[in-house]
């Protein structure tokens, strides 16, 4: 392999494209902004032959209009690999898709920040046809951090919406505890080394509450544990004066995602009106 095209050069595309360059892969930037890169093709259709076909787009509608557009003999014989986020059923029906295109999927989930990309700390998972993810090897080894979630196409995927639950529930959580520092006078200094200090010790009481066992009865009472804990976070957030409606129609944990979803509205407007 010894050329990409590279659709899309935004936050997390421009560290895709160095970490090929690093690489020592040739890269062609493809963008609507032709202001973003010294060379840039305006579409698929304008490059020259390109081995493969990387795509970090805004949106899966993005993502779908570019495939939709690209003639059938640019993507023959290709393999195209989307590190854009992309949901189970949008994983399902860009495969057919970009297979009707003579071309293989590989779907790609950056679990880490984009600026790991391409360095030690990256963490990218992978899913799609073992064959095709052989042929996108280079890219692989450029962008660093490789792990394969098999074939199935939704593996990657499933393990972004996983990820992205855990990293911006504690987003969430980080933020409210912020307004309460200010609410109540807690030094943000003390605040932040204590927040980072908890993170080893969270890691593993959360391995513990996952890992334990499926077959183990001690699985259920572990999750058991965890919704009455959610349950009670909604209670102190009440009593803390934050919107934490509970709605009595939905599922016990849906119940207690919306109104800590609320409650993520409510702080943030109060975060906002602080100095």
């Amino acid at each position: 392999m010894k050329t990409v095209s590279c659709v899309g050069y935004g936050k997390l595309g421009k560290f895709v494209a160095n970490a090929l360059e690093k690489a020592d892969l040739g890269v062609q930037i493809v963008d609507t902004n032709a202001a973003v890169a010294p060379v840039v093709f305006s579409s698929l259709s304008d490059t020259p032959t390109a081995d493969a076909i990387l795509l970090t787009l805004p949106g899966y509608a993005a993502i779908k209009a570019v495939v939709d557009a690209c003639p059938a003999s640019i993507m023959q014989g290709k393999t195209v690999l989307c590190l854009s986020t992309l949901t189970i059923d949008q994983s399902k029906e860009l495969l057919p898709l970009v297979e009707s295109k003579g071309a293989e999927l590989i779907v790609g989930a950056v679990i880490c920040h984009r600026d790991a990309v391409g360095t030690p700390a990256s963490y990218i998972v992978y899913s799609g046809k073992e064959a095709a993810y052989a042929t996108i090897k280079p890219i692989v080894d450029a962008l660093q951090g490789a792990h394969n979630a098999g074939e199935n196409i939704i593996g990657a995927p499933l393990m972004d919406y996983t990820a992205s639950g855990v990293h911006y529930s504690y987003v969430l959580a980080f933020y409210t505890g912020v307004a309460m520092c200010r609410k109540y006078g807690l030094p943000m200094k003390t605040y932040l080394y204590h927040t980072l200090k908890s993170l080893p010790p969270l890691a593993e009481a959360a391995k513990r509450n996952i890992f334990i066992g499926l077959d183990d009865p001690r699985s259920f009472e572990e999750v058991d544990d965890v919704i009455h804990g959610m349950e009670m976070l909604v209670c102190l957030l009440k009593k803390s004066g934050a919107k934490a409606e509970i709605r009595d129609n939905e599922p016990r944990l849906k119940k207690i995602n919306h109104a800590l979803y609320q409650h993520w509205n409510d702080i943030m407007s109060v975060y906002a009106k602080q100095d």
